[in-house]
C-alpha cells in the first residue's frame, strides 16, 4: 500500500491500543471502587456512568464531523480532542490509588464522573474522524474504499497487544487503576502524533445537506445500528463485570478480550474479497448471528463453571465484530456524498452512541433486578430480533 496510508495506520493502532487499555476493564474497575459502606456495589451509579459516557458523544460527534468536512481539519480535531481524553483517564484512575482509600463513595464518584465527562465528550468523535481519514485516503489512492480493512487491521493489532499486556499487568499488580493510567498515556501519544502532521491550511467547503435529507435508506439503516448497538455494547461493556461476578481473574479477562480480536486480523485484511463475495448485508447479518450465539455460550460457561472456555469462545466476538463493522462502514461510506464522508461516519457513530447510552441504563436495570446472566441472554435475543430491519433495506450497496 502507498506511503499515504501510514498515518491512518498509526492512528488506528494507537487509538485501539489506548481504548483496549481502559474500556474492557471499565465496569470491573467501577465495581471495585464504587462500593457502599456495607460492601454493596452501587450498580445504579455504574449504569449512570455508562449512560453518560455513551450519551455525551451524542453532543460532540456530529459537531466534530461537520467541522471536519466543512474546514478539512480532521487531524487538528483528532489531536486537540485526544488531550482531554487523556486527562479524563488520569482523573478516573485517581480514586483507585490505595492512598485515596479514605475517600467517601460520593467523592470517588465525583472523580470518576469528571473523567467520564471528558472521555465521553471527546473520545467518541475520534473513531469516525480516524475512519473518515482512512476512507478519504483510500478513495484518493484507489477510487474506492473496499481496502478499508487492510488499514483497520492495525487497530485490531493495537487492541490485542494492549488488552493482553494490560490484563497481565493488572493480574500481577492487583491494581485496577493502572488500566486508566495506560489509557490516558496512550491518548496523550495519539494527540501528539495527530498534531505532528496536522493540516497546514484550513479549506472551507460547502456541505450538501440536501443529499442527507433525501437519504431514506440511511435513516432506516440507523434504526438497525441503534438497536444493534444497544445490545452489543451493553453486553461488551458488562462482559468484564459478568466475568468478575463468576470469579474469572483479571488476566483471563484481559487476555480473552485481546485474543477475541485475533480472528479480526484475517477478516479485516481480506475484507475486500469478503465484501465482493458476500456484500455488506450478509456480512452484517452473519456478524449479528455469531455474536448472539457467542453470548448464549457465555451463559452455558457460567452455569457449568468452565472459565477457561472464555478464551476460545471469545474468538467468536472477533469474527462477529469484524464482519459487522466492515459491512457497516462500507455501506455507510457507499451512501455518503464525497464531501460528507466524515459527517456520515459521525452520524453512524452518533446513532451507535445513542444505543450504547441507553444500553448502559438497560444493563444496570437488568443486573440490579435479574443479574448479569440475564443481561447476556436478553442482549443475545435483541441482536437476533433487529436483523429483519437490515433484511427490509433494499439497496445495491448492500449486495455483493
Amino acid at each position: 500500500m502507498p506511503r499515504t496510508t501510514k498515518r491512518p495506520k498509526v492512528f488506528q493502532f494507537t487509538f485501539f491500543a489506548a481504548f483496549g487499555a481502559g474500556i474492557p476493564f471499565m465496569t470491573v474497575y467501577y465495581k471495585h471502587i464504587l462500593v457502599k459502606g456495607n460492601g454493596e456495589v452501587a450498580d445504579y451509579l455504574i449504569g449512570a456512568l455508562i449512560f453518560l459516557y455513551s450519551s455525551l458523544g451524542i453532543l460532540a460527534t456530529p459537531i466534530s464531523g461537520v467541522l471536519s468536512d466543512r474546514f478539512n481539519i480532521r487531524s487538528k480535531i483528532l489531536g486537540l480532542f485526544s488531550f482531554p481524553v487523556a486527562v479524563g483517564g488520569f482523573l478516573t484512575a485517581l480514586p483507585g490509588i490505595s492512598r485515596m482509600n479514605y475517600l467517601s463513595l460520593e467523592m470517588r464518584f465525583l472523580f470518576v464522573l469528571g473523567g467520564v465527562i471528558l472521555i465521553g465528550l471527546f473520545m467518541r468523535p475520534l473513531m469516525p474522524i480516524i475512519d473518515s481519514e482512512t476512507l478519504i485516503v483510500l478513495h484518493r489512492e484507489y477510487g474506492e474504499a473496499l481496502l478499508y480493512g487492510r488499514i483497520r487491521v492495525f487497530g485490531s493489532i493495537g487492541w490485542i497487544v494492549s488488552t493482553v499486556i494490560t490484563g497481565y499487568v493488572l493480574y500481577r499488580a492487583q491494581m485496577l487503576f493502572i488500566s486508566f493510567l495506560l489509557f490516558g498515556g496512550l491518548f496523550l501519544v495519539l494527540g501528539l502524533l495527530a498534531l505532528g502532521g496536522a493540516e497546514a491550511t484550513i479549506e472551507k467547503k460547502r456541505i450538501p445537506w440536501e443529499h442527507l435529507r433525501g437519504d431514506e435508506t440511511f435513516r432506516t439503516f440507523m434504526l438497525f445500528i441503534f438497536l444493534n448497538s444497544l445490545a452489543l455494547t451493553s453486553a461488551f461493556n458488562f462482559t468484564g463485570y459478568f466475568m468478575d461476578d463468576i470469579g474469572v481473574n483479571y488476566f483471563i479477562i484481559g487476555a480473552s478480550f485481546g485474543l477475541s480480536a485475533v480472528p479480526e486480523l484475517p477478516i479485516m485484511y481480506f475484507s475486500e474479497r469478503i465484501l465482493k463475495k458476500l456484500g455488506s448485508k450478509k456480512m452484517i447479518i452473519s456478524g449479528s448471528v455469531i455474536e448472539s450465539v457467542k453470548l448464549l455460550i457465555f451463559i452455558l460457561i457460567a452455569l457449568h463453571g468452565k472459565n477457561w472456555l472464555f478464551f476460545p469462545v471469545q474468538l467468536l466476538h472477533g469474527v462477529a465484530y469484524s464482519m459487522q463493522y466492515c459491512g457497516m462502514v462500507n455501506f455507510t461510506d457507499s451512501l455518503a456524498h464525497p464531501d460528507m464522508r466524515t459527517t456520515y461516519q459521525s452520524i453512524f457513530h452518533l446513532t451507535w452512541s445513542f444505543g450504547a447510552a441507553l444500553g448502559g441504563l438497560w444493563a444496570s436495570f437488568i443486573i440490579k433486578n435479574l443479574g448479569s446472566i440475564w443481561l447476556i441472554g436478553l442482549d443475545s435475543a435483541v441482536l437476533l430480533l433487529c436483523i429483519p430491519i437490515i433484511l427490509f433495506i433494499k439497496s445495491k450497496y448492500l449486495q455483493a
